[in-house]
C-alpha cells in the first residue's frame, strides 16, 4: 500500500527487510505509533498492541489500570476452549498481570477441542503448592469435565477461597466450582442449560451473563468474555 516509507514501525524478524526496503525505520519494540500507525511483532506482542489500539480508538487516552505486581493462574486441560483461555490469558496480561497457565500433571502440551490448537502450560497443576494466585480462572468445554475428578485441581481451588483470592469461572468451568462445592449460597451466573446444576448445588441463578459475589466471579458462555474479564479485572482493582 506504500504507507511504510518515511514512518517507524515493527514486525516479525524474518519481515525486517522488507519494511526498511519500504522506507521505514525499523524499531525492535512493541508497540511502535507514529501517528496512526500501530504496528507489533508477534502474537507475544497482543496485550501491549491491543492495549495501543483501543488507546488510539479514545483519542490517545491511556487506561489508567494497571495491575502490575499481581498474579493470575488460568487453569486447562486437555479439550481446553480455546477462547475463554487465550482471551483471558492475553486480557489480563494487558494489565500487566503476571498470568501463567496451569494445567495436568500428565500431560505436557494440552488441546483445544475443536481446533485442536496446542498449549503448552507454564505449571503443572501440583508443581507448585505454596503459590497463592490473586486471581484464578476457570475455562470449560470438556477440559472442565476432567478438572472436576482430579483432586488437585479441586484443591487448588478450595485453598485458594479460603484466602479470599478471587476464583472466576466461565461457562462449564462451573462443575469444577460445584465439585469443588464453591457456590452454596452465593450468587452465580451461568450457560442457561446449567442452571439446575448450580441451583443444585446450592447457588442462586442470576442469568446467563455476569455476576459477582464476594471473592466470586462468574458468567455463561464464551460470547460473555466481553463483559466477564472487564468483572474480574475491576474486582482485581479493588484488591
Amino acid at each position: 500500500m506504500g504507507i511504510l516509507k518515511g514512518k517507524k514501525a515493527t514486525c516479525y524478524k524474518t519481515l525486517k527487510d522488507d519494511l526498511v526496503n519500504a522506507g521505514a525505520e525499523y524499531i525492535d519494540d512493541a508497540p511502535v505509533i507514529d501517528g496512526n500507525l500501530i504496528t507489533g511483532r508477534t502474537p507475544a506482542d497482543l496485550p501491549v498492541f491491543m492495549e495501543a489500539v483501543v488507546a488510539a480508538m479514545k483519542g490517545g487516552q491511556q487506561s489508567k489500570t494497571d495491575l502490575a505486581g499481581t498474579k493470575a493462574a488460568v487453569l486447562v486441560e486437555s479439550r481446553y476452549q480455546v477462547h475463554e483461555a487465550w482471551y483471558s490469558y492475553f486480557r489480563l496480561k494487558s494489565k500487566h498481570v503476571d498470568t501463567v497457565f496451569i494445567g495436568p500433571d500428565d500431560e505436557k502440551t494440552v488441546f483445544s477441542r475443536y481446533s485442536k490448537y496446542p498449549l503448552t502450560p507454564d505449571l503443572t497443576i501440583s508443581s507448585d503448592t505454596s503459590t497463592l494466585y490473586d486471581a484464578v480462572v476457570v475455562t470449560g468445554d470438556w477440559a472442565s469435565d476432567k478438572m472436576r475428578i482430579e483432586p488437585p485441581f479441586l484443591d487448588f481451588l478450595k485453598k485458594h477461597h479460603r484466602a479470599g483470592k478471587i476464583v472466576a469461572s466461565i461457562a462449564e468451568g462451573h462443575s469444577v466450582l460445584v465439585s469443588a462445592d464453591l457456590l452454596s449460597g452465593r450468587n452465580a451466573a451461568s450457560l442457561p442449560e446449567m442452571r439446575p446444576d448450580v441451583e443444585n448445588a446450592g447457588a442462586r441463578w442470576v442469568g446467563p451473563a455476569t455476576a459477582v459475589d464476594g471473592n466470586l466471579v462468574t458468567a455463561g458462555g464464551t460470547l460473555n468474555l466481553p463483559k466477564f474479564l472487564p468483572e474480574l479485572i475491576r474486582k482485581m482493582e479493588m484488591g
